[in-house]
């Protein structure tokens, strides 16, 4: 008999609460957040075929976890599905054991056909290396103002919850997401059930920008305990842009890219990890991200072979991933007119 057993919390729904206190002991979560509250559409019940843990039947003890939630990347031109990966978590008294590997071997087979990309957000580069992903995209912080040691914001933005919200307000920031997002993004896709679960995030607050007695605009603040005084979502009317970056810029907020009218941004780093999936929706969003300029031939283990614009090249897939999605000086292509953004209430 196999002792330890990969089953997820659809099969076994018991094992809920047991596997919340791995991933909250794991990652250092203590009161007054929960995971499950900050990460709602990774743990929510719709979600758990797609929560994976390695089960100790001898001590009855869930041993380790990874979650999926897959899914839509888009911009005004193309579509990707794509897996974010979240609550990747090992129990203390088995680490070393091989079960890390065991399990991410595992989902990433259960997907590897489905999704064009692998996401997730950590720290740790060095193991992640070791299973291809790679950190890439950059994500620009304007300010270094606190928001929450600085209320004057109050003076200009309404401070409120998503879940406060009515219909109406709803909607309007549906539109404003949608139109923001497509014309200055390449982002997550987000229906009309995305937007309910993301009102059990009560840990983000959000703050609308009203004139003429609509809104104009939005952004979104903290969420848990990784983006304290961090603004991580904006959507915003382009008649309202320039007063709306004015009255949010010297505090910390994230771009994709550079203000243009602030060139003295505080600090940048990269997006995420990225691993690739599947070899021909890899392929596929590859030759859309790029404006068509890039074909890729082959995919290895770890390199890539492409023809970008006529010139046949082989390059690791750590640089190909970068020269892919930075907009930096060293990786200036021009590809991608809409650059890749997360919002932090998307990332897991």
């Amino acid at each position: 008999m196999n002792l330890m057993i990969i089953t997820n919390l659809n099969e076994k729904p018991e094992l809920f609460e047991q596997t919340l206190n791995l991933i909250e002991d794991s990652l250092g979560y203590f009161e007054p957040y929960r995971f499950d509250i900050d990460f709602h559409p990774l743990m929510e019940k719709m979600n758990w075929k797609n929560n994976y843990v390695i089960f100790d039947q001898k001590n009855n003890l869930v041993v380790s976890h990874i979650g999926v939630n897959v899914r839509i990347l888009k911009n005004s031109f193309m579509t990707s599905p794509i897996a974010l990966l979240g609550g990747i978590s090992v129990h203390r008294d088995y680490r070393g054991k091989g079960l890390f590997k065991k399990l991410m071997d595992y989902v990433v087979s259960k997907f590897n056909k489905k999704v064009s990309l692998f996401i997730l957000w950590s720290d740790l580069k060095e193991l992640y290396n070791k299973f291809n992903f790679y950190e890439a995209g950059i994500v620009f912080q304007t300010g270094n103002m606190n928001l929450s040691e600085n209320k004057s914001i109050e003076l200009f933005f309404e401070k409120t919850k998503l879940s406060s919200l009515n219909k109406s307000e709803i909607q309007e920031l549906k539109l404003i997401y949608e139109s923001y997002s497509e014309e200055n993004l390449t982002y997550i896709e987000r229906g009309d059930e995305h937007w309910d679960m993301l009102k059990n995030i009560t840990s983000c607050d959000l703050y609308l920008f009203k004139r003429k007695g609509k809104i104009q605009g939005y952004f979104f603040a903290n969420k848990g305990l990784d983006l304290q005084n961090i603004i991580h979502e904006i959507g915003i009317k382009n008649s309202f842009k320039k007063e709306f970056l004015d009255h949010i810029s010297p505090y910390k907020l994230w771009l994709p890219e550079k203000l243009n009218h602030n060139e003295d941004f505080s600090k940048n780093t990269f997006l995420a990890f990225f691993k690739v999936g599947s070899k021909k929706l890899f392929k596929e969003l590859v030759h859309q991200l790029s404006n068509k300029n890039i074909v890729v031939k082959n995919i290895f283990n770890e390199s890539i072979l492409y023809i970008d614009r006529d010139v046949q090249k082989k390059e690791s897939i750590e640089y190909f991933l970068n020269y892919l999605l930075n907009r930096t000086d060293k990786f200036e292509t021009n590809f991608i007119s809409n650059p890749i953004y997360f919002s932090g209430l998307e990332s897991i």
